[in-house]
């Protein structure tokens, strides 16, 4: 059995030249019955399996590996230009420093501050 859920993305042309691609998550749902391909299509307000004349460019008809290859296309998805609204959203974070993330808490204990310690009751000694 392969993987349960899928996830689809888009892939934009960096900021600089020398940049990373800038890739935009569009969804991650389950792979069973195509449920992916109807949420990522509800997503980008587009209709399930229909072409778009915008994508007809687009390297994507014969596969990139296999006994089909297209002779001389890249294996990388197709990057397409940064939209003005990721690029806006880009130049913002720059210079700021990437995003630290904390593992979430795992258990339903109270901090320790919260926490009480049992006191010993008095001494029964004889």
């Amino acid at each position: 059995m392969g993987p349960s859920h899928r996830v689809t993305y888009r892939e934009f042309e960096g900021t600089t030249e020398s940049s990373l691609p800038v890739r935009q998550v569009i969804a991650f749902a389950p792979r069973k019955d195509g449920e992916i391909f109807d949420v990522t299509a509800g997503r980008l307000g587009r209709s399930r399996g229909v072409a778009l004349d915008e994508l007809e460019h687009l390297p994507t008809v014969q596969p990139a590996v296999g006994s089909g290859k297209e002779a001389g296309r890249p294996v990388v998805p197709p990057r397409m230009a940064l939209p003005p609204d990721l690029a806006q959203a880009m130049r913002a974070l720059e210079g700021q420093p990437p995003p630290t993330s904390t593992p979430p808490t795992t258990t339903n204990h109270p901090p320790a501050a919260q926490r009480r310690t049992p006191t010993p009751g008095p001494s029964r000694e004889k």
